[in-house]
């Protein structure tokens, strides 16, 4: 007995010098490995010029923050307060209200407010393995989204590899997974059910609202006087690369005799694409409100979203816009004559829609004005012999290299057209830049990521009856006007909008389906019901 019990004894001591043996070679490892990377940052600090080193110092904290252990770090409400704050100063501030420092990149008002959100939320999920299960069921719930979200920013990156200036397409892949996807993975880490989405749909609605009444004044006034606000002498120095931009952001801009506004955006599509993606969201609060404030906001949101557009001068937006806002209602009728087939309601509405989408086609074909805003004119119809010249020339191009482009960012360069009087060359269809930066399966992931976000939002907002899922219909057609525009405007200014969106519509599915897996609740009422069945039945 007392020979076992020494052998006991004397095995647990080994196991236990074993385990604090590897503990301290573990911490030696993370030492060495930490002194190392200190080193290294440091030499690179004193050797590299500033942009360089900021990238490796961000890079030697996302491995600290890969090996942190979990602690709840961060309130979830601070985390969501960051990430609604961020989305509105996103479309309510203007690019261009930045500083420019040498050897850095812009500090802009909009970076200085994504930043704080990014640490944050790059702390939680370094921090917290709820945070990062959530996604990953999210994910994994919504592949038909995910993969060809996560794939396109694949595509962004191995086009670095074959590009012609890897160090621009580099920088342009940074901003891509910096703003696009950070505001992508903030919806999935952010967004936790659908009142969160209400508040940022609300938050669009608003800025929307304030965007159309803004580009219409400009309109009135026939001057931008957003870029007034902010000294001309610094946004010419931003824009010192660019001084066609820089022109088109200051300068009034008329085409077809009518002075084009542009709010905050650089160029006066963008802003149009802003508000037909806007308009089927503000139509939604009007159809789907919950108090009469709602019902007001959506009302004059969808106003100032048509005036905005009408500001714009922008075809694409007129086209976006008219397909998305029929498409709406449409949708509200079906599920509402799906929820009250005995209502005469529904009826009464599609006569209506019908014989307005009639009346207003037949104004456009035969009223010259009206024709000319969808149409552009005879400047419109030389605008679509531009982007037909732009797509010979890009051929060789995409044919070249089809499969991982020649590099994010450099279309235009690549193509070389340049618009008479201009000596920055441009390209008018965001098809022809994808296929050549990017190649063909850039291309297919990004209207894949488009095309099956709205139709799984659409069948969530026609089969899911529950109140929760009303906002599934907004999403799906914002991203469809979004898509539409894309064939005619190559401008990504609204990027952020589009991942935002696509990154909301997975949070709605991913909910919608773990809705459909819970069990029937019965009320006592239709128990009662069915065990009076059952006996009559006896």
């Amino acid at each position: 007995m007392r020979a076992t019990a020494l052998q006991n004894s004397m095995a647990f001591n080994r196991r236990r010098l074993l385990r604090a043996g590897m503990t301290a070679t573990k911490s030696l490892f993370w030492l060495g490995l930490m002194t190392l990377i200190g080193l290294v940052v440091g030499v690179m600090v004193v050797i590299m010029p500033p942009l360089a080193w900021i990238a490796v110092v961000a890079l030697s904290i996302g491995m600290l923050l890969w090996v942190m252990p979990d602690l709840n770090l961060v309130p979830e409400d601070v985390m969501r307060r960051l990430f609604f704050f961020a989305v509105a100063v996103q479309f309510a501030v203007p690019l261009y209200y930045a500083f420019a420092v040498p050897g850095l990149p812009w500090i802009s008002i909009r970076r200085l407010t994504w930043f704080p959100m990014i640490s944050v939320a790059a702390l939680t999920l370094a921090s917290s393995h709820l945070s990062r299960h959530r996604i990953a069921e999210i994910v994994g719930e919504t592949k038909l989204i995910s993969i060809p979200a996560i794939g396109f920013l694949v595509s962004i990156f191995l086009s670095v590899l074959t590009s012609k200036a890897w160090t621009d397409s580099l920088r342009d892949a940074s901003d891509a997974f910096l703003y696009w996807y950070m505001a992508f993975f903030g919806c999935l880490l952010c967004i936790r059910n659908e009142k969160d989405v209400r508040i940022v749909l609300k938050i669009i609605c608003f800025l929307a609202l304030l965007a159309g009444f803004a580009g219409i004044t400009e309109y009135v006034l026939q001057r931008h006087f957003i870029a007034q606000f902010w000294p001309e002498a610094m946004i010419e120095r931003l824009f010192a690369d660019n001084p066609y931009l820089f022109d088109n952001i200051v300068r009034n801009v008329i085409r077809n005799g009518q002075f084009r506004a542009n709010y905050i955006y650089n160029v006066s599509l963008s802003y149009g694409e802003f508000l037909a993606v806007c308009a089927p969201i503000c139509l939604y609060f009007s159809l789907h409100s919950r108090s009469w404030w709602e019902f007001a906001l959506g009302c004059l949101g969808t106003l100032a979203c048509v005036l905005g557009i009408f500001a714009s001068g922008s075809r694409g937006a007129y086209f976006g816009a008219s397909v998305a806002m029929p498409l709406v209602v449409s949708l509200w009728i079906i599920r509402y004559m799906k929820e009250n087939p005995s209502s005469l309601v529904g009826m009464i509405a599609t006569a209506t829609l019908v014989s307005f989408v009639s009346g207003f086609a037949t104004l456009a074909i035969f009223w010259a004005r009206l024709r000319v805003l969808f149409t552009g004119g005879y400047e419109g119809a030389g605008s679509t012999d531009t982007r037909f010249a732009q797509w010979e020339l890009a051929k060789p191009w995409i044919i070249s290299n089809p499969i991982t482009g020649h590099g994010a960012g450099l279309g235009g360069g690549l193509v070389g057209f340049y618009n008479p009087g201009s000596p920055i060359p441009s390209l008018d269809s965001y098809i022809i830049s994808l296929l050549v930066e990017v190649g063909i399966p850039g291309f297919l992931f990004f209207f894949l990521m488009i095309g099956f976000s709205a139709i799984l939002l659409l069948r969530v907002y026609i089969l899911d009856s529950e109140e929760a899922s009303s906002s599934a219909g907004a999403i799906a057609c914002a991203l469809v006007s979004f898509g539409l525009y894309r064939i005619a405007l190559s401008q990504r200014e609204n990027h952020v909008l589009l991942f935002l969106l696509v990154g909301m519509g997975m949070v709605v599915v991913f909910a919608s389906a773990r809705r459909s897996l819970r069990p029937a609740v019965h009320s006592p009422r239709s128990a009662v019901d069915a065990s009076y069945r059952a006996m009559s039945t006896a």
